[in-house]
């Protein structure tokens, strides 16, 4: 099978949780770490979108390829819990997810798609 531009996995993201960096890879092993904890990608996009905190560090450790002890992954929801900056943390979870449902590729932009309809609801 030949592979296309169409192919090419998006770049790691980066998020900051309590000053520390975590960069998030969109490939299989996150895939199945997020389907096997949340039941799926669109569960875990539904969860990060609520601001749940269990599962936004859920999808940042498996994103990340953590393994950690229970007491490192309560640390974890604590700092996105206590931290002042949830919302972007919870903007860039559901950035990455969206790359995971597009197969680990960069999402086009409606410029690139074609898609001349403008904003929603002007004429």
């Amino acid at each position: 099978m030949e592979k296309t531009n169409e192919s090419v996995v998006a770049q790691d993201r980066k998020v900051v949780v309590a000053g520390k960096a975590y960069f998030l890879v969109p490939n299989l092993n996150a895939l199945r770490g997020i389907n096997a904890a949340l039941g799926g990608l669109a569960p875990a996009f539904t969860k990060v979108r609520d601001l749940n905190f269990d599962a936004m560090a859920t999808v940042l450790v498996s994103a990340s390829g953590m393994k950690p002890g229970a007491a490192e992954f309560d640390e974890l929801v604590r700092d996105i819990w206590q931290a002042e900056n949830k919302a972007d943390i919870g903007g860039a979870l559901s950035d990455y997810l969206v790359v995971m449902l597009n197969g680990g590729r960069n999402v086009r932009d409606d410029a690139d798609s074609g898609d001349a309809g403008g904003t929603p609801g002007k004429s």
